[in-house]
């Protein structure tokens, strides 16, 4: 691959590239890095459509201390600008598009020159909705709001007093000037029941109609979004943005060119994303409820006849899906037996998951029933919506619409989620099946059963309404490859064989920086009792505790070798879940500058995004190779449709799974050029299964001391 854009690339546009890379390294007084040359290379040659591909889909892994945000936006702005696209970045966690937006793109513009203006892009649920607001404090109590909109809630009670106190806030400081609206920009913590009365879906807003639009925080972000060259969001709103047939909130598919940052995530949030589930017991709560909430609004609005005949109906449906859905906990709760039984690990468990294919009939006879049930009331229910504003052109009632028009969204918002539910059980699987499994769960009301239904992966949905859609679009993150190649990413994101791919390597001297270390004390954890022992030892014995990040696949080993350290080293132990995750890193930080010591036992989410240079973590312990939770449902329904295709699940699922976290986890050590330190993996698996190999070939090139 060349270091430059190829020449067949638009000569403005190469040189303008060119241009921008040398005035910002010029500027930070930097030396070009053969790394981030080759990624800008590739970026601009996939989008210009000057590669082998036809494909404009840019897959670049980036190691770590390339600079791959740099690299992906002096490549892939001036492409945009100049194809007249929108430049879509999309990430996965807050933190990075915080940085994006306050700390990259003012760089970029300002010591690159690149001349591009930017916004970023949230979901309604990130803004207040001020006539939820308004409502709220002219009602005097936001339980009454509450029970309107959530009529099933398990546990409506809160500090009402508290919460109108900092609503009032919230006013105040808006008609001020002081406060935009944004949940991210107020100043302190804001409980989420509180908030969420505070906020609208689609479905519930009034949008132009409303009488706070001119105000709405917003339509005025969305206005701004309009007028800017590059969006910054977030992976969950773009899978929404294209669930809703794309250009909803962002611009239409085809205007954009996306940029994926942890990219590894998306294809996970894309399952989520289409993964319906219900509970049981609160939908039937709901459906009591709703001919109450039908009684009031006829009553406040004086029986106008276009309502009246489509509230009796949502009272008759209402009726009919209870009357459906009666039999079904006990159902489920006789499923959830079967299912689990002679399992000695079921007392664990709070979910059961079916067979593929093989969901029991009454159960898919009663989904068909109640899918059409429910897509009947969520049409009256939208009838009624539409007949209520109606009634405005005639007598104008705006407060009245607004006060209903909400509850009557989310009413239908619940049916819908409801259809989505029984549809994905009463429906033919498609090509790839779906998983379908039961979760069971107790409260102050009693046991709760949920029905819930995930697609195996998300490559369909993901070829369906984004790669076949485009202009075009760049994947990129430090872990995209599993063992070395790209076939998982494709299997679970449905990318095309035929788009571009490339891996960058990290500058980093690891051999010279870091160790990898696989004791002669590890031991296999097959043997849990003997190898938390082992873990525990391991860590009563470390020499310098100060700056070591331990992480535990089970929360339980975690808690169980805390609960057995030597009350000295245990003072020394920063537990998961004690504090928040900020709070904990910052302790941590704040133990390692003042000299002591300070070691942090975290799971899965401290494998990723924690950055902790030089002395934070100069060692990195794994408890156990990170494969998955043998039962999660859908990790266990993928194995088993790839069985069934006489094809080795644990090769082509677990194993490249594992080697990616596995690289993930190690990357933790070194965050810079400067970093120094050792990775321990207490699992002797890693030496002793012929799959070992290759999860050590596939990490970076560590010096190695492998016991015997």
């Amino acid at each position: 691959m060349s270091e430059e854009p190829s020449s067949s690339l638009d000569e403005t546009v190469k040189q303008s590239i060119q241009h921008s890379y040398r005035r910002w390294l010029s500027a930070h007084n930097f030396k070009p890095r053969y790394g981030q040359r080759l990624m800008i290379a590739a970026i601009a040659n996939a989008l210009a459509g000057n590669t082998e591909s036809s494909e404009r889909l840019c897959v670049v892994e980036a190691g770590t201390g390339i600079g791959k945000t740099v690299a992906y936006l002096l490549a892939a702005a001036p492409l945009a600008m100049a194809e007249r696209k929108t430049l879509v970045i999309s990430t996965a966690t807050v933190a990075l598009q915080e940085q994006l937006l306050n700390k990259d793109l003012p760089d970029l513009v300002e010591n690159a020159g690149l001349a591009i203006n930017y916004s970023l892009a949230k979901g309604r649920g990130r803004y207040v909705c001020l006539s939820r607001l308004d409502a709220i404090l002219n009602s005097g109590e936001p339980d009454q709001q509450a029970g309107l909109l959530y009529p099933d809630e398990e546990n409506p009670s809160h500090s009402a007093g508290d919460a109108m106190q900092v609503y009032q806030s919230m006013s105040e400081a808006f008609l001020r000037g002081d406060w935009n609206g944004d949940r991210d920009d107020w100043p302190d913590a804001i409980v989420e029941k509180d908030w969420r009365l505070l906020t609208s879906d689609r479905s519930q807003c009034h949008n132009r109609r409303c009488s706070w639009v001119s105000d709405c925080s917003f339509f005025k972000a969305r206005d701004r979004l309009q007028e800017v060259d590059c969006i910054i969001t977030n992976h969950d709103l773009v899978l929404a943005d294209l669930a809703l047939g794309g250009g909803a909130i962002l611009p239409e598919p085809e205007d954009c060119i996306f940029v994926f940052d942890e990219a590894h995530h998306l294809a996970d949030k894309a399952v989520q994303h289409f993964s319906p589930s219900l509970r049981v017991n609160a939908s039937q709560r709901w459906l009591q409820q709703l001919p109450k909430i039908t009684d009031s609004l006829r009553k406040q609005w004086d029986g106008a006849s276009r309502l009246t005949n489509g509230l009796q109906q949502v009272d008759s449906l209402s009726a009919i899906a209870l009357q459906l859905m009666q039999p079904l906990p006990e159902q489920l709760h006789e499923y959830y037996e079967a299912l689990n039984a002679g399992d000695e690990f079921a007392r664990r468990r709070t979910h059961a998951r079916f067979a593929l294919e093989d969901l029991p009939a009454e159960l898919l006879d009663l989904a068909v029933e109640l899918q059409e049930q429910f897509e009947s009331l969520a049409h009256h229910l939208a009838a009624v919506s539409d007949a209520m504003q109606k009634e405005l052109e005639a007598e104008p009632a705006q407060q009245l619409l607004e006060q209903w028009l909400p509850v009557l969204g989310l009413a239908a918002n619940r049916a819908a989620s409801a259809v989505a539910l029984f549809a994905s059980y009463a429906k033919q699987a498609s090509r790839i099946p779906r998983a379908h499994w039961l979760s069971r769960t107790e409260s102050d009301l009693g046991v709760e059963y949920g029905l819930h239904s995930a697609p195996l992966l998300g490559a369909e949905y993901l070829k369906e309404l984004l790669w076949e859609r485009c202009y075009a679009a760049v994947l990129t993150s430090a872990t995209l490859t599993a063992l070395g190649r790209f076939d998982r990413l494709q299997m679970h994101t449905g990318l095309p064989a035929e788009a571009s791919y490339s891996v960058v390597p990290s500058p980093f001297d690891y051999a010279k920086r870091a160790v990898l270390s696989v004791p002669a004390a590890a031991t296999n954890p097959t043997d849990t009792e003997q190898h938390t022992e082992a873990v525990q030892r391991f860590i009563e014995n470390l020499s310098e505790a100060h700056g070591v990040l331990v992480l535990f696949m089970s929360r339980k080993q975690m808690l169980d070798v805390y609960e057995n350290l030597s009350g000295e080293l245990l003072s020394s132990v920063l537990l998961q879940d004690q504090r928040s995750k900020q709070a904990l890193l910052s302790e941590h930080q704040r133990r390692v500058d003042a000299g002591e010591c300070s070691i942090i036992f975290g799971l899965a989410s401290f494998a990723e995004g924690v950055d902790l240079p030089g002395d934070y973590c100069r060692h990195v312990v794994i408890a156990k190779l990170p494969f998955s939770v043998p039962d999660e449902p859908v990790s266990a329904a993928l194995n088993e449709w790839v069985s069934q295709q006489g094809r080795n699940a644990f090769m082509e699922i677990s194993v490249p799974d594992a080697a990616l976290r596995l690289v993930q986890a190690c990357g933790r050590l070194l965050r810079s050029e400067h970093d120094s330190g050792t990775v321990t993996i207490l699992d002797r698996r890693l030496i002793e299964k012929r799959y070992g190999q290759d999860l050590l070939n596939a990490l970076p090139p560590f010096k190695r001391d492998i016991g015997s």
